[in-house]
């Protein structure tokens, strides 16, 4: 069993997104960081998660983070 967050993006009751820049840079990624789709979050050694993006006309519209841990700089890129 696993958990993840997923967040969806909405605006004014349809899908929306944010830019693709906006959303890598509150994790302080790039999109060379990503490898098969995923984007791996390390915050020490043995603390780490990953991170996957639904992309829709260039922006980003969910977020799922899969095996969230529980580390300050997770939840402060996610706020």
């Amino acid at each position: 069993m696993s958990i993840e967050y997923y967040i969806q993006g909405f605006r004014e009751g349809e899908a929306s997104g944010v830019g693709e820049a906006d959303i890598l840079g509150c994790f302080k990624l790039s999109k060379r960081d990503t490898l098969d789709g995923q984007y791996h979050l390390q915050y020490t050694k043995n603390v780490d998660c990953h991170l996957s993006l639904t992309t829709q006309e260039g922006c980003i519209t969910a977020i799922c983070i899969h095996r969230p841990v529980n580390h300050p700089s997770l939840y402060e890129s996610i706020f």
